[in-house]
């Protein structure tokens, strides 16, 4: 004896095969060839079809099942119109377009800039084809980032970097300053002299930055110079040759090969 099926399952198993009848019908309904007529204006490059075969076939229908949106619909069908008035039954409209592989995009903004981002805080003046930044930390010297990068001048700094002043006073911490710039190209001109020291205008070239004003004897730095062999070379107190050359450094780390130092006011 055959059991019977309750009437809910009875229910479900009645569902089950409208729902699976009915996915039969729509996969029949979409291919990659239309088996409708299509309308002229239909995307070019359409490259799956949908054909409608009955009133429930409208625009909505054929969105959801396709996930698409009303508007990419509208724009590769344009007969059926925004309200959709324009659907014929048995017609075959876009549902995809270049195989479903979205087109590169392109920008109307202006170009991007390929100089290097200036960094923040920085001071006024900086150069503007600066390509390298350092960020300065308590304690530095103008001339100690100089020989710390090794690749660049006192002056080089100083013309990348003119808010810092000629004396560097005015080197802030924690703000960025250029350490990097194109050389300007090499000419055949008869390179002007360097610039005379304003407070000490007979000084011989070039002197170690800060040197004091009034200063009547020098000494060029040497392989092997520090400041203990210059001071006892002269005879001179300690705390006078530092001050007289406030920019070596307080140990002396900042003598500069080939540059003056003052050993006589």
């Amino acid at each position: 004896m055959r059991a019977s099926l309750s009437p809910f399952l009875h229910g479900l198993l009645v569902t089950a095969v409208a729902a699976s009848l009915d996915r039969q019908k729509i996969r029949r309904q979409a291919s990659e060839d239309p088996e409708g007529p299509v309308e002229p204006d239909t995307a070019s490059d359409c490259t799956y079809f949908y054909t409608t075969r009955d009133a429930s076939d409208n625009c909505t229908h054929i969105e959801q099942w396709s996930g698409i949106s009303h508007e990419d619909f509208v724009k590769w069908n344009p007969s059926v119109k925004p309200d959709c008035s324009g659907i014929n039954i048995g017609n075959s409209y876009c549902i995809e377009v270049n195989w479903g592989i979205p087109p590169p995009t392109t920008s109307s903004t202006a170009p991007t800039s390929t100089a290097t981002p200036k960094p923040s805080p920085t001071q006024p003046g900086l150069i503007d084809t600066c390509t390298k930044f350092y960020r300065a930390v308590p304690g530095d010297y103008c001339i100690k980032i100089a020989n710390d990068f090794g690749n660049f001048t006192f002056a080089d700094f100083l013309a990348w970097n003119p808010a810092v002043g000629a004396d560097c006073s005015r080197l802030l911490a924690g703000w960025y300053y250029c350490v990097e710039a194109p050389k300007p190209p090499a000419t055949t001109t008869t390179s002007s002299p360097p610039p005379t020291e304003t407070c000490n205008p007979t000084a011989p070239t070039p002197t170690q930055p800060v040197a004091i004003c009034g200063c009547t004897k020098w000494h060029e730095i040497v392989s092997g110079d520090t400041c203990s062999v210059i001071i006892q070379r002269y005879g001179l107190d300690g705390e006078d040759f530092y001050r007289w050359n406030s920019n070596v450094g307080g140990g002396c780390e900042l003598l500069l090969l080939g540059y003056y130092v003052c050993v006589g006011v």
